[in-house]
């Protein structure tokens, strides 16, 4: 029983079709189905037992504000203006399949074993700093105008987002789940902000549909972030700095190209993004996608250094690109090695044909300049391969077999460090 003054099912009515605010009342039972409400509904600082507004539809302002209400039925309600449920406490409330054409404001509100199953809302939505003691179920919502859940707080239980629509931004930043976050199977045509939250177990964001930035930094969950089967818009791009989880199962095809720092030419940003990435992948054992991850990141390192001023360091960065991007992928593309091996041959092959260093063997050809060529070839090969010392020319050849048989030593050095990494991994 409350202390506040206490009020009959139908004296309650009775204030509400004249239009007449409740406030600071008990009402023990208060139901109203099936009707057409033209008047405001305005119910303040009450204490009500059951509220029952099933399928009836309010075409003015819908006000729950600062009460307490045991069980609350809204399901197939149709609200035409804006509904206020700000700071109000729900015993355990059933909304399914409820409209609101409005703006819907249940911030600060406190829910328990609560479903909006199947709603739609036109309007804004607005859950900031609500809380749910059990699940908190939006199964197949329609959020047409995106919605706000920042710092929701949801207790022994779930926040299931399945199959909904966010016509706008799905705004979840430093929310605090005990247990699952599940948007799986939704679209979501802007972005999807989970920023600072802490997700008990696991994260799903399977069968996604994404059409804008999804940001997950410094977001921690417990379990595992999944992102398995996602279909990408154009402007789609992730962020996952500093984010903390024992498993993050995405496919490469999901996340590259959509990097949101490296997208915005951030690339120090970008850096720490593929760090964290070359570690999920390490942590579930994928290798090839490791070594992807790495490759992005050393080549995001040297894109963040400034342009040097100096010669010296000019010509570091120049050998760096050169050798341990292109030519290897820093250590993780052994057979782009051999790549540039071939490419490099047949280049300074070339030179030597023009110069008229090129050998007088014969392969048995009729075609004088191809014979001449495949000569060029074949002292290239012996200057790459480290046959230096027994090449009998002089002038430009020389300082030419010079250089090439330098970069021979550093690029089979290159393959045989990176081609023995691959095969012990």
């Amino acid at each position: 029983m409350s202390d506040l003054p206490t009020l009959s099912q139908e004296e309650a009515k009775e204030k509400l079709k004249n239009g007449e605010r409740l406030h600071q009342v008990y009402v023990e039972r208060l139901s109203m189905c099936k009707l057409e409400i033209e008047t405001p509904v305005e119910i303040t600082e009450c204490k009500i037992g059951i509220l029952d507004f099933n399928k009836n539809e309010f075409k003015q302002e819908f006000i729950l504000r600062q009460c307490e209400v045991e069980t609350l039925v809204l399901a197939e309600t149709i609200f035409h203006a804006k509904c206020t449920l700000k700071k109000t406490k729900f015993g355990r409330a059933k909304i399914q399949r409820a409209q609101f054409k409005g703006n819907i404001n249940a911030e600060s509100a406190k829910f328990s074993y609560t479903s909006f199953y199947e709603c739609i809302f036109e309007q804004n939505v607005n859950f900031g700093y609500a809380s749910f003691y059990g699940d908190a179920t939006f199964q197949g919502a329609e959020l047409r105008k995106g919605g706000r859940f920042n710092s929701l707080r949801i207790t022994n239980g779930s926040a299931t987002f399945i199959g909904t629509f966010w016509g706008g931004k799905a705004d979840f930043r430093q929310i605090n789940v005990e247990k699952d976050f599940n948007i799986s199977g939704s679209r979501i045509e802007d972005e999807l902000l989970l920023i600072g939250s802490v997700i008990g177990l696991n994260t799903s964001l399977d069968n996604c549909i994404l059409h804008a930035k999804t940001d997950l930094s410094n977001v921690m969950s417990g379990r595992n972030i999944s992102i398995i089967n996602a279909t990408l818009g154009e402007n789609q791009s992730f962020r996952f700095v500093d984010t903390t989880t024992p498993g993050l199962n995405i496919e490469r095809s999901v996340v590259e190209g959509h990097v949101f720092p490296e997208n915005t030419g951030n690339y120090q940003m970008a850096a720490k993004e593929y760090a964290f990435l070359r570690t999920a992948f390490q942590a579930m054992n994928r290798f090839d996608e490791e070594d992807w991850a790495y490759y992005q990141f050393k080549k995001m390192q040297r894109k963040s250094q400034p342009i040097p001023l100096s010669p010296i360091k000019g010509g570091k960065r120049l050998f760096e690109y050169l050798f341990l991007d292109l030519g290897c992928g820093y250590g993780t593309m052994p057979f782009r090695t051999l790549g540039a091996v071939g490419l490099l041959i047949f280049l300074f092959g070339a030179c030597y044909s023009m110069l008229g260093a090129a050998g007088n063997i014969s392969f048995g050809l009729e075609n004088a300049k191809l014979n001449n060529f495949l000569n060029a070839i074949n002292t290239s090969l012996v200057v790459f391969s480290g046959g230096y010392g027994d090449l009998q020319v002089t002038g430009i050849a020389r300082l030419l077999a010079m250089v090439e048989y330098l970069i021979g030593v550093v690029f089979m050095g290159l393959f045989v460090v990176s081609f023995s990494r691959k095969i012990i991994r």
